[in-house]
């Protein structure tokens, strides 16, 4: 949780001092909450770039996308 609370303030601070658009290549691979994601959501703007991958990963836990 505490990732998505910091890339949060990241992104506000990267506006803030000027930037015009921001890319996030990210693995968020620990549990969060629901408020850490909320902001994380709320920061995320039409000037963020989100990477996605495409890969199935087949693990013992689960078949992730």
């Amino acid at each position: 949780a505490l990732a998505a609370r910091i890339h949060a303030r990241l992104l506000t601070a990267l506006r803030q001092a000027g930037a015009r658009a921001v890319a996030l290549d990210i693995v968020f691979a620990e549990l969060s909450e629901p408020a850490a994601d909320a902001a994380l959501a709320a920061a995320v703007g039409p000037d963020t770039v989100l990477a996605a991958d495409e890969r199935i990963l087949d693990t013992p836990q689960a078949l992730q996308l």
